[in-house]
């Protein structure tokens, strides 16, 4: 894991999952608990082979996707996808998808995942998503269309013993209320002008 000189600290709880997916399981959003607040916190987990369990807490480093090295592009790839599962109206088959395409993306090695977790008629828009994030990425290295959103990456020996690494995750950067609606779906917009100018 890439060390980051700007990351910040929080202590996540995990509250419990959002909606259960057709087929695979649960999908975002994920509920969390950051640093104690009474507010509830939506964030999206980005690796499929990792699990967490309600009632589980941890450390996790925080930092802003944005850079040009291949785990920088990584990173921009899942706030893409991210980007994709939050914008304005998305309905929840394309929420699933941009879930399982984050899934897939975080577990390359896997050449099976579309085949073995994710029902084939979703195969192709998930490999569409899977080409529009790496595209958009290398289109838009160490941009600002990143500095609304944080990835969560947990700080090893800060989970118990007895659990599993848990979950890297992905979600809005904390801001007051006002500029986090205002920040939602800001890089899907920018992500629907990408997609079609391409296709013009």
């Amino acid at each position: 894991m890439k060390a980051y000189a700007d990351t910040d600290m929080s202590s996540l709880y995990y509250y419990g999952p959002g909606p259960q997916s057709s087929g695979i399981g649960y999908v975002y959003p994920y509920y969390f608990n950051i640093d104690g607040s009474a507010t509830l916190t939506p964030l999206m987990c980005i690796s499929f082979t990792l699990d967490i369990e309600p009632g589980e807490s941890w450390q996790a480093d925080i930092f802003k996707a944005g850079g040009s090295t291949p785990e920088d592009q990584y990173y921009e790839e899942m706030v893409y996808l991210f980007s994709r599962a939050t914008a304005p109206g998305v309905t929840q088959d394309q929420l699933n998808e941009a879930q399982w395409a984050a899934w897939d993306l975080s577990d390359p090695g896997d050449s099976n995942f579309l085949a073995d977790w994710v029902p084939s008629g979703y195969w192709s828009t998930v490999t569409t998503l899977l080409s529009d994030a790496s595209t958009f990425a290398t289109d838009n290295p160490n941009s600002s269309l990143y500095s609304d959103y944080v990835i969560y990456a947990p700080v090893s020996g800060t989970w118990p013993t007895n659990d599993g690494e848990p979950q890297y995750l992905v979600g809005f950067a904390p801001e007051p209320g006002s500029l986090i609606l205002l920040g939602t779906g800001m890089l899907g917009f920018a992500a629907f002008l990408y997609r079609r100018k391409r296709t013009a």
